[in-house]
């Protein structure tokens, strides 16, 4: 082919894909040469490579930093008490200002709420003038508990240039399907749906402010007793999409993703050692004057638990060493001008994806998509075209600029039910396709309710009250205990999905509440500790206990046991990660706001 090669440039063509790789020296096509295209999806032309500059800003930056315990463990200074990943001292020496948000920060404390399905709340929701003009001015560290973390000393004054949000673990329990597609709405579920309708919903808001660079971090995995392999391949699917088609079709450089849960799944032979500098394992990092994301273990867990899912200090210095010359990166990128070109034709090498864990890589390469030079409205409602067009179109023979790709886009005891049933009136069941009707039960509304908590602490009392609870309310868990009937839907039904909302109203943290099955007859004004028996201990659908609000968990499988025959006995709420006086409250059954009791949603045909 005729090609002219900066001598640093290497294109190879492998049989499992495509991987280019360009280094910061320049690669250069000759305009009839038409490889380059079949990798960067655009016509056969002339392509110049621009250098990228891993180098740290001339002037300082200001940066905020949306997180929470893993965040805080992140950005804190080498300490004896808790992990630590020095990212704060990093970023100091980078010449970036950086503040943070924690819990109880901001308008309405929305600082508790960092889920991935709470991100529309922050950037497109009703109140996002309010949460938004607070977080772009504001100037403090927030360390909370979780270690003191060092930053330059002079504030250089202006709002927060760079917005850096993350969620938490809990995040990485996702439920669906790996290759589910975005929902055309977002809602409060954590689904591979979801989440995709999430950042699909916020990116909108993103592309009116070009005077911000939004980097997205990926949120850490679970360690592998904390999760389930379908769920974990699930979190593997979500943080790819991210990084290799999200931006895919945006035509602006102001946003980014770090590959966080990609980095923490290798390690260099246990969680106390990392594979930093390594050239096998799992990566996300400038490497070899290039960005690379790259995955040649298999694993879909954390590989640097450290007694729970928090990273340890091994693999929260790994992420350091990773993050922060892909930030400098993709700063300059955003600040070298006008948006000319999407940044694309990075090669990610990942594993096949299955829901067991697998060595055996493939290779995908991503493909260049145009960019437009007309800045978006700030009206902007809907996610810029994803459409691909010819994105290297030749003019004669003037080379045009193509910025290669930065994919920086990166238990409680049981307290005691009362066994009083209420019924309403009947359900109005909707159509939702040809065959499929839909219900919500929920008590003062439609069905039969009944709930519960039960207390070690207090093992003959039967907690049937406005609230229920799970975690350690003090050194001794609670738990709580739900169950609806289901009469009102025929036997042998297909359960298509079904789904627990319960309210949480106060406490949380970063950690899980599992549903258990229960499997003994119980009442609401019986069941106490004492006789109460968790029989049946695999988990049945998991929701994050951090922050407050409405939270669901997905039991289709568990309803569907119910309609083929099995006991309904309801399900128990568990959070077995708490510590002493760490604890959630719900609104039961007898909360006087009908619409903020426990409901069940029940789609079949």
């Amino acid at each position: 082919m005729n090609t002219k090669q900066h001598a640093l440039g290497v294109l190879g063509v492998l049989c499992l894909g495509v991987v280019l790789v360009v280094p910061t020296g320049i690669l250069r096509y000759a305009q009839n040469d038409t490889s380059v295209p079949s990798v960067l999806g655009g016509s056969p032309g002339r392509v110049r490579a621009l250098q990228d500059n891993p180098n740290p800003p001339e002037n300082t930056v200001k940066l905020i930093f949306i997180h929470h315990s893993t965040g805080g463990n992140w950005l804190a200074n080498p300490n004896e008490e808790q992990p630590s990943g020095g990212l704060g001292i990093a970023l100091r020496d980078n010449n970036y200002y950086v503040s943070a948000t924690n819990y109880g920060w901001g308008p309405d404390a929305i600082g508790d709420r960092t889920d991935i399905p709470n991100w529309p709340e922050w950037f497109t929701g009703p109140n996002r003038a309010t949460i938004l003009n607070a977080l772009y001015r504001e100037n403090g560290q927030n360390v909370g508990g979780f270690g003191a973390w060092s930053r330059l000393s002079t504030n250089p004054g202006g709002e927060n240039e760079i917005i850096v949000f993350k969620s938490c673990f809990p995040n990485s329990d996702l439920y669906g399907n790996p290759d589910d597609p975005p929902l055309s709405e977002p809602n409060d579920e954590l689904t591979v749906g979801n989440a995709k309708a999430v950042y699909n919903n916020i990116l909108a808001y993103f592309a009116t402010r070009q005077d911000k660079l939004f980097v997205v971090i990926t949120a850490p995995p679970l360690m592998e007793s904390e999760t389930a392999p379908d769920r974990a391949a699930n979190a593997r699917a979500l943080n790819n999409w991210l990084v290799n088609e999200w931006l895919r079709g945006y035509a602006y450089r102001n946003v980014a993703v770090f590959d966080y849960y990609n980095v923490l799944t290798s390690n260099g032979g246990n969680a106390d050692t990392n594979d930093a500098g390594a050239e096998s394992g799992n990566h996300h990092r400038w490497w070899n004057g290039a960005v690379q994301h790259i995955q040649t273990a298999g694993d879909n867990d954390s590989a640097y638990p450290s007694g729970d899912s928090h990273p340890s200090s091994a693999g929260q210095r790994k992420a350091t060493g990773e993050f922060v010359s892909l930030l400098n990166v993709f700063y300059h990128r955003w600040r070298s001008g006008p948006s000319q070109v999407t940044p694309s034709a990075t090669a990610t090498r990942t594993p096949t994806r299955t829901a067991t864990r697998s060595a055996t890589p493939s290779i995908t390469a991503m493909q260049t998509t145009s960019a437009s030079a007309t800045p978006p409205t700030a009206t902007s409602t809907a996610r810029p075209s994803a459409t691909r067009t010819a994105s290297v179109t030749p003019s004669g023979e003037q080379a045009r600029p193509i910025y290669l790709p930065l994919i920086l886009k990166a238990g409680r005891p049981p307290t005691t039910p009362t066994a009083t049933l209420r019924s309403t009136a009947h359900p109005t069941s909707t159509a939702t396709s040809q065959a499929s009707q839909e219900v919500t039960i929920q008590r003062g509304s439609f069905g039969e309710v009944r709930d519960a908590y039960i207390w070690a602490s207090e093992p003959d009392y039967t907690g049937n009250s406005e609230s229920l609870y799970t975690g350690r309310y003090d050194e001794n868990y609670k738990m709580t205990l739900l169950r609806f009937e289901l009469s009102s839907l025929p036997a042998g039904a297909t359960v298509e999905i079904a789904r627990l909302s319960i309210y949480q109203s106060e406490g949380g943290g970063e950690r899980l509440v599992r549903a258990y099955r229960i499997t003994q007859d119980w009442g609401e004004d019986s069941i106490t500790w004492n006789t109460f028996t968790l029989g049946d201990m695999t988990v049945r659908g998991s929701f994050s206990a951090q922050g407050q609000g409405w939270k669901t968990v997905e039991i289709t499988a568990l309803v569907q046991e119910w309609m083929d025959g099995s006991a309904n006995h309801g399900l128990a709420l568990h959070d077995e990660a708490a510590g002493a006086s760490e604890y959630e409250v719900y609104y039961s059954s007898e909360h006087e706001g009908q619409d903020l009791r426990p409901k069940l949603y029940i789609r079949w045909r």
